[in-house]
């Protein structure tokens, strides 16, 4: 029994023993295979905030109701109409894995019929031709334009700031073109299973803010109520895609955060001065453009809406004058000289306790 034992331990060993080690060495190719495990997660991620339904709306302030604070109250005289307001920007946020390009057509929309219909002020040679549009006659024209912001918004609660332009907004729609950057996304490994996370407050946005003015010499009556005859508003469509590398890398128009192409829609100084009040400029307040060219011999004459303010404190080159009743006349929210000879005249006059000042140049006769 020891002596089978023996033998069959022996043909064991003998068994254990690699293959080659027994063989000759094998003829002809010897194959083997492999199969590659890829380890991913899918970073194509699209998520977007977006303007909604009313995030357009805007007020018209003809008469300047939106400086009386609540309980307060003010003479009608006192208040300086003619604004146009936004409470709050429309904001567009990226939160996708990706750089995401966003463009948003912005039309004005109007409904109205007769003299009440409203007029939607184009823009003109300058902003001050564009202003003086406004209140060029009684009817109710507005002006409208669209600021996109000047700095990265990155959620819902950053402050907005508005860029230094206003795009001027018509009956065509005027286009806006935006690429904003990624947000940053984490990689988690769990028992082997990767996965992907947005990382909050990281998403790169913009925001759009709609301002401008309305004439306050127009009758607004037919724009009130709940079922008004005569509406203006903004459609606002928006397209999003996933940006280009050429999109991504193109450079936005200064001043604007994220916007890559300029509009071919003219544009002015954003929240231009309330038709006939001045905002302040180096060198003190101006009046429009605040230099003007006239000829001696000649009645030279430039619109000023006073809202039924009598002027004060007129000077000429800082020398206290009293003017002639006719140089300013009030209920036609005008300005009127005849000069009797050449030179460069310097005036200031004060206006409820705002002081204005400009310059005209006369050339001879």
């Amino acid at each position: 029994m020891k002596k089978l034992f023996t033998v069959i331990l022996a043909l064991a060993l003998v068994l254990s023993f690699p293959l080659t080690a027994l063989a000759t060495p094998p003829t002809g190719d010897q194959n083997s295979t492999g199969t590659g495990d890829v380890e991913y997660v899918d970073v194509d991620i699209y998520s977007a905030i977006i303007p909604t339904t009313n995030s357009f709306n805007f007020q018209l302030d003809p008469l300047g109701l939106l400086d009386i604070d609540e309980g307060d109250s003010a003479l009608l005289k006192d208040l300086k109409g003619g604004g146009v307001h936004m409470a709050s920007p429309a904001r567009v946020i990226n939160n996708s894995a990706y750089d995401l390009k966003v463009s948003v057509a912005l039309t004005v929309t109007t409904e109205g019929t007769g003299p009440t219909a409203p007029v939607i002020v184009p823009y003109g040679a300058d902003d001050t031709a564009t202003i003086a549009a406004v209140t060029a006659d009684t009817a109710p024209n507005i002006l409208l334009y669209a600021a996109p912001a000047n700095g990265r918004i990155i959620n819902t609660t950053t402050p907005f700031t508005a860029g230094p332009s206003g795009y001027v907004l018509g009956s065509s729609a005027l286009d806006l073109v935006f690429v904003l950057g990624a947000a940053d996304y984490t990689i988690t490994n769990t028992a082997g299973v990767f996965s992907a996370a947005v990382v909050a407050n990281t998403g790169h946005g913009s925001a759009i803010t709609l301002g401008g003015l309305c004439n306050p010499r127009a009758d607004w009556k037919d724009f009130v109520g709940a079922t008004p005859d005569s509406e203006v508003g903004v459609a606002a469509v928006f397209t999003l895609a996933k940006a280009t590398v050429t999109e991504s890398e193109t450079a936005p128009v200064t001043g604007f955060y994220g916007l890559i192409t300029a509009p071919t829609a003219g544009f002015m100084t954003l929240i231009p001065p309330t038709p006939g009040f001045a905002s302040p400029a180096t060198g003190g307040t101006s009046i429009n453009a605040g230099t003007y060219n006239a000829v001696a011999g000649t009645l030279w004459s430039t619109p000023f809406n006073f809202y039924g303010n009598t002027p004060s404190g007129f000077t000429i080159g800082g020398t206290a004058f009293t003017p002639d009743v006719s140089m300013f006349n009030v209920s036609a929210n005008t300005i009127s000289f005849t000069f009797a000879s050449a030179g460069t005249r310097a005036y200031t006059f004060i206006v409820n306790g705002v002081t204005f000042s400009f310059t005209v140049n006369v050339a001879a006769a």
